[in-house]
């Protein structure tokens, strides 16, 4: 019997505990300053802090860079889309990632089948959003977290890791401990996890059903036009995710469709990102949005054009 989904689930529900752990923060948040303080190269530096945050499982993550972009004499508009931007590629590679975890249980890959895929739009991505990044120094930041604090932080997220790459229970078994002896712990129970995990279960046991279902109608769905319009019409990252791969697709498909999934969600009027980063940085929305139009689109493009030509390659062989 596969445990993967099993771990997904217990995986999902620690991303949303950890949301709770103010000791998870300050590791963080202490990381984050002994980075800030180095000597790297201020974009280099600026793409690394800026992707941390991003990376974060907890609620409003970008507000970890807004402090050390408000120095800048960069303009405003630059500053929200930047931090948009950096804080949203780990949904392709990131075991902390709520939606990549819902699209390998719901898909049936592992990840060793869709890192190779998956890790495409990752590099244009970031060169798109090293181009964005300014080359002036950033504001040095100071964070109170102590010894167990950056153990803390570094053994769940290695522990989670491992778990999920791996598919195997016992690093988050081991996780479990370390979360309940760190003692900064809530496990909360509310309408969003709840919500969440139930519908991940439904379609997950319902796959099979919806696959027949749709065979017997003999309708033809494109699945990368339904992917880019359920992204948009939704703006929720798992919420869409559970909704599109509960559809049965070929494996070309479930990995031409998430780069346009991803791509519907960015840039979607209902997600909250943008509309939360140009609030921070009093910016104004309509050239954040235009910016991470840009980049957004040519990440895309040159992926599907990389994936068409692999599959096309494949099949011909």
């Amino acid at each position: 019997m596969d445990a993967f989904p099993i771990i997904s689930l217990v995986i999902l529900f620690f991303l949303f505990q950890l949301q709770y752990s103010q000791r998870f923060k300050n590791g963080i948040m202490g990381f984050i300053s002994f980075i800030s303080k180095s000597r790297i190269p201020s974009k280099l530096k600026w793409l690394i802090l800026s992707s941390i945050a991003g990376s974060l499982p907890i609620k409003n993550r970008t507000i970890f860079a807004s402090p050390l972009l408000h120095p800048l004499s960069v303009n405003k508009s630059d500053k929200a889309a930047i931090t948009f931007l950096t804080s949203h590629f780990y949904y392709f590679i990131s075991p902390l990632s709520p939606a990549l975890i819902t699209f390998l249980l719901l898909s049936g890959l592992s990840f060793s089948q869709a890192l190779p895929y998956l890790i495409i739009p990752v590099i244009p991505f970031l060169l798109i959003c090293y181009k964005l990044m300014p080359a002036e120094n950033i504001k040095e930041t100071e964070a109170v977290a102590s010894v167990w604090d950056y153990l803390f932080a570094f053994a769940l997220i290695l522990l989670l890791g491992v778990g999920f790459y791996t598919k195997n229970i016992i690093p988050l078994i081991i996780a479990l401990i370390v979360f309940i002896i760190g003692k900064d712990y809530k496990f909360v129970i509310n309408k969003s996890l709840i919500t969440s995990l139930f519908l991940i279960t439904i379609v997950l046991l319902a796959k099979p059903i919806i696959s027949d279902f749709i065979k017997s109608l003999s309708i033809s769905i494109n699945p990368l036009i339904l992917a880019l319009l359920v992204g948009l019409a939704t703006g929720s990252s798992k919420l869409s995710c559970t909704l599109l791969y509960g559809i049965p697709m070929s494996f070309s498909e479930m990995i031409m469709t998430y780069p346009l999934w991803w791509m519907g969600y960015m840039l979607s009027p209902l997600h909250l990102c943008p509309m939360y980063s140009a609030l921070v940085f009093d910016a104004n929305y309509k050239k954040l949005y235009k910016k991470s139009l840009i980049a957004v689109l040519g990440t895309v493009i040159i992926s599907e054009i990389v994936y068409a030509l692999i599959f096309l390659i494949s099949n011909l062989n």
